[in-house]
């Protein structure tokens, strides 16, 4: 008994023979591949996103601590994108865009080593993308800008509350005082009070200086590089696409071919004689 190998057994020279004899199958689907890829790009809507970069202004006076004057920017990457600057950029835009909507096409990252963050927006047209960043950008300065100094208001009114209660006390000791005898223990603490409310209401009066200082300062901060159209989609990118459409189908192509001629018995099996 012997054992000879057919032409079609599984050598290399096998292997490919039999390829050649479904030859059609990888092209087909490459074929194949390739229109699926083309479909995709006519389909999916186009996407251009341009960016705005902008440093949040830090004020350095330290006379009270604000959100703003905190070096971290990871809270500010979320006020970016809140539902209330998208109102703001969609007033700026006149757009119909409801503001979750609107933030959901905001993306914001903070450049690494630097205090700056980049708020990049995307839209179906180059145009759109680069006036809807700058609007954001805006809309965010702008609101970060009044966030700070409704702050700096709201501290001033609680100072100046403070104040009006030391004058009363201020007024009522002076009036105790006049009535009072000279060379009496009660002149004398009535006096003693007096003079103590008079430094906490000069102490006051000079922070309440100092806070309407810092409303003139910008709280908000600079655009650094104003978002310009881009030239070319970022979505469907037919470069990526349409070659990866053609290498799927090739390649699902081969591993079909493949496996048909694992299938096949007349390659696998030796003639025995």
């Amino acid at each position: 008994m012997n054992t000879s190998q057919r032409p079609d057994s599984p050598g290399p020279g096998g292997f490919l023979e039999a390829l050649r004899g479904r030859w059609q199958i990888a092209p087909g689907l490459a074929v194949l591949g390739l229109l699926a890829a083309a479909v995709y790009v006519l389909v999916v809507p186009t996407a251009y996103t341009a960016t705005a970069a902008v440093r949040p202004a830090t004020p350095s006076t330290g006379i009270i601590l604000l959100p703003v004057q905190v070096p971290d920017l990871r809270g500010d990457t979320q006020a970016a994108r809140s539902t209330e600057v998208a109102a703001m950029a969609g007033e700026l835009l006149h757009s119909s865009l409801s503001p979750l909507a609107l933030s959901k096409q905001v993306t914001v990252t903070i450049q690494p080593g630097f205090q700056v963050l980049d708020i990049t927006c995307t839209a179906s047209s180059g145009r759109g993308a680069a006036d809807c960043a700058n609007a954001v950008a805006n809309a965010y300065l702008q609101n970060r800008t009044a966030s700070a100094k409704a702050m700096i208001n709201q501290q001033i009114a609680t100072l100046k509350a403070q104040i009006r209660t030391l004058q009363d006390t201020v007024a009522r000791l002076s009036s105790t005082i006049i009535g009072l005898p000279m060379n009496s223990a009660e002149r004398a603490s009535a006096q003693a009070q007096l003079a103590s409310a008079n430094v906490q209401l000069s102490s006051l009066n000079g922070k309440v200086a100092a806070l309407y200082a810092e409303l003139a300062q910008n709280y908000g901060g600079t655009i650094i590089t104003k978002a310009s159209p881009p030239g070319k989609p970022v979505s469907p990118n037919t470069t990526l696409v349409l070659p990866g459409g053609l290498a799927a189908g090739l390649l699902l192509g081969l591993i079909a071919e493949f496996w048909l001629d694992r299938r096949d018995k007349q390659i696998r099996s030796a003639v025995v004689r």
